[in-house]
């Protein structure tokens, strides 16, 4: 930042372009390049400040009668965007590959919200195959589309990450949104998405009224951040403290004595699914963390349709508690079904 007050005087007093800084755009484009397998135009970025933001600008984009699949369990501020805009929706069910293709074409729907990289919040990766019978979905109509939401890809710790479904897509078919808020810091509201050509023509027709909602400011600074290669070697430490950090979380939970069954989303993210063996509902183990003074969110919650073998599912969020805190929290846990 103070290298971008420093040498960026005239730019900083710049109203900054609609679609974003073009500096911070190439880089995007590049890194997406290196990391994700994707080859795009940094003309088909659009930076926005926040990934809410940007999703507002696409239900405009996209065909008013559009109805749109959410994944079930999923991410619950999806369906609360699609309520608050007014937007038709259909609840899609997942099993452990990802969205059902089938259910997905029984919906309806013509656009599909999905997290491949790292499913929130069953915490799997969305494996080729499936990858490409979501995309000979969209193939099948001229005005399907499928919103790839790869918020969490880069923590994963065993193995190269998986391709973006959009560098797998050759009929043009997949917007691609990804968040900085994640990798960097939630107070640094940069987020970003990748348009099909046609659609960002679409937008530069329609909706290029619309300002930029990043100080350049950041944009700049964030620019050269990815340029010399700082994000990079930032991601590599993220993941060789995250993995060291969840080896030692699961070893706690052993130690706590839990009656545990399985342990879930140990590959990627900072989040695990605990289930337990307890003859106690979801309501009423959130009840007992209530009064052990714990916050906690059973797999339950993120469901629209029930299903038993979801029960009993505990979601441990560690990416903002320390090991002391974590520590204490599984105990007073452990406590509940002792």
């Amino acid at each position: 930042m103070r290298e971008t007050l420093s040498y960026r005087e005239k730019e900083l007093l710049r109203t900054a372009p609609f679609q974003g800084v073009k500096e911070l755009r190439e880089e995007i484009a590049a890194y997406l390049y290196r990391n994700r397998g994707m080859q795009v135009s940094p003309d088909c970025i659009l930076i926005g400040a926040g990934t809410e933001y940007l999703y507002g600008r696409l239900l405009e984009l996209l065909p008013k009668d559009g109805v749109y699949a959410a994944e079930d369990p999923g991410y619950r501020k999806i369906t609360r965007l699609y309520e608050g805009n007014g937007v038709p929706f259909r609840y899609v069910p997942v099993d452990g590959e990802g969205i059902c293709v089938d259910a997905l074409l029984a919906s309806g729907a013509s656009v599909a919200h999905v997290s491949p990289g790292y499913h929130f919040p069953m915490g799997f990766v969305m494996p080729v195959g499936r990858r490409q019978a979501l995309l000979s979905w969209a193939k099948a109509e001229p005005d399907r589309y499928i919103i790839e939401d790869d918020y969490d890809c880069e923590l994963r710790y065993f193995g190269k990450p998986a391709p973006a479904i959009q560098s797998m897509d050759c009929n043009h078919r997949v917007i691609y949104l990804n968040t900085f808020s994640k990798t960097l810091t939630p107070s640094l509201r940069i987020s970003y998405m990748v348009l099909p050509e046609k659609l960002m023509d679409r937008y530069v027709q329609k909706m290029n009224y619309y300002s930029n909602t990043v100080s350049s400011f950041e944009q700049y600074a964030l620019a050269s951040f990815l340029k010399q290669g700082f994000f990079e070697r930032h991601i590599n430490r993220m993941r060789k403290y995250y993995r060291e950090y969840r080896n030692r979380i699961v070893q706690y939970i052993k130690e706590a004595s839990l009656p545990v069954t399985e342990i879930k989303g140990q590959d990627a993210g900072t989040r695990l699914l605990v289930k337990v063996d307890t003859t106690l509902t979801d309501t009423q183990i959130k009840w007992a963390a209530k009064e052990a003074g714990l916050k906690v969110e059973c797999l339950s919650e993120f469901c629209h349709e029930k299903r038993p073998e979801y029960d009993s599912t505990i979601i441990l969020n560690y990416a903002d508690l320390s090991e002391e805190v974590l520590k204490e929290a599984i105990l007073r846990l452990a406590h509940i079904f002792a």
